[in-house]
């Protein structure tokens, strides 16, 4: 297994290289914390495997790890956004194209955003509810707050990772909403939208930058939280008269590994049947 975030020349028979490419923040070195722990998991996981990082804000940038990758014949690119959206069209696209044209010859390949993976809502959901139970709070009757950023003036879209989270938790807690930073519901308007006294509040962000740190403990009167932490829950604090609960899902479990190898997969799969890229374990 290769590692580092400098890629390195693959040869015959390795699997395609791997490209996990993540918002991240120019003022901030330690917004992609998780990324790259999530890469190391993913190093581990996988044998034969070049695995890399980017960042849409912050370096190494998408455009600089595919060229430093020019010798790899294969490479997958994982946007870990909550969506198909701006990023995912404006940004990893173009970006692909342009190496494209660069090296013709060679596969380059773009999974689907990890946010739109049922599995992995469905593995946010799980890690939530144990926190949940392990601290004692009874869901049936609280509310849990899944944030997204979402866009302003846009609606939020049907495969956005903070509404999955919401919608699959509805069954368990009184109230699940998901709240966005920047569009509609909005996460500032969160008072008016629950009763219960107990509010559980999910970030769903990939990284470890000011949105899940500062800005969304912010709006629930909370304490500005370490980047990169482990999974957790803290609290209760009174903010709006009701006892807030912070919980946080960083992307960097071994579960989480593995879902981002199943995206690689399908977007690696010959038109004839499945691949066995990124199946074999360190």
């Amino acid at each position: 297994m290769r590692s580092g975030e400098s890629a390195m020349a693959a040869g015959p028979g390795r699997d395609p290289a791997l490209v996990l490419v993540a918002h991240g923040a120019s003022h901030n070195p330690t917004a992609g914390t998780s990324l790259r722990r999530l890469a190391e998991a993913l190093r581990r996981r996988c044998a034969d495997t070049t695995v890399a990082v980017a960042y849409v804000h912050g370096e190494p940038t998408l455009p600089a790890v595919l060229d430093s990758l020019g010798t790899e014949d294969a490479v997958c690119v994982v946007p870990m956004f909550a969506a198909e959206g701006h990023h995912t069209r404006e940004v990893v696209r173009p970006a692909l194209d342009a190496a494209r044209r660069k090296r013709p010859l060679r596969r380059l390949m773009q999974a689907p955003a990890l946010g739109t993976s049922p599995a992995y809502t469905a593995s946010l959901a799980r890690r939530l509810l144990a926190l949940v139970s392990a601290a004692g709070i009874d869901p049936r009757g609280a509310a849990m707050l899944a944030i997204g950023h979402g866009r302003r003036g846009l609606s939020s879209p049907p495969d956005d990772a903070a509404r999955r989270l919401a919608e699959a938790l509805h069954p368990a807690f009184a109230t699940s909403l998901a709240l966005y930073l920047d569009g509609e519901p909005a996460a500032a308007s969160w008072a008016t939208r629950v009763a219960e006294t107990d509010v559980v509040v999910a970030p769903v962000f990939f990284s470890d930058a000011q949105h899940a740190s500062v800005d969304v403990p912010a709006i629930f009167g909370g304490p500005a939280r370490s980047p990169g932490g482990a999974d957790g829950i803290e609290g209760p604090w009174i903010c709006a008269g009701r006892r807030i609960w912070s919980v946080a899902l960083p992307p960097a479990s071994g579960c989480v590994a593995d879902i981002v190898v199943g995206l690689a997969q399908g977007a690696a799969a010959p038109p004839t049947g499945p691949s066995s890229a990124f199946g074999r374990r360190a």
